[in-house]
């Protein structure tokens, strides 16, 4: 008896084609799964910098997904922003499906391994957004 596989949707809330591109370059699913992948429509936001183009990108991925069943369609879904995106807490309060972003991803599975962890990142605004963050995922 075959047994059906599990089809995620692997998302890049933001609008940039190049960022999915990569994605899916370098994300292999493990047997019985299949990746499908999504990106922000076209008037999300490029990047995604601060807590404005974090909302921003959640409220247009959101609507987007709504209007074209994406929520009913998956098995569960990967917010691919590394941060505490608000598109997980939408997605979330919408559907029973698991849903994960990156962020809490890697702070699970360090913590899984019992070796502590650190977060670099370019921009310095980021600092105090990743406290709250992180605090949020261990709380």
């Amino acid at each position: 008896m075959m047994s059906r596989k599990i089809t995620l949707l692997v998302i890049n809330p933001n609008s940039s084609e190049s960022v999915t591109d990569g994605l899916q370059d370098v994300l292999v699913p493990p047997p019985g799964v299949v990746l499908e992948f999504y990106t922000g429509p076209g008037n999300a936001p490029a990047q995604i910098m601060d807590t404005t183009t974090g909302v921003l990108s959640a409220a247009r991925c959101f609507e987007d997904m709504v209007s074209e069943h994406l929520v009913e369609k998956y098995d569960g879904f990967l917010v691919c922003c590394f941060s505490d995106h608000p598109l997980t807490h939408l997605l979330r309060e919408n559907t029973r499906k698991p849903v994960v972003n990156i962020l809490e991803a890697a702070i699970t599975q360090s913590l899984l391994i019992g070796e502590r962890f650190g977060i670099i990142t370019t921009g310095f605004g980021y600092k105090y957004i990743y406290h709250k963050d992180v605090r949020a995922v261990v709380a």
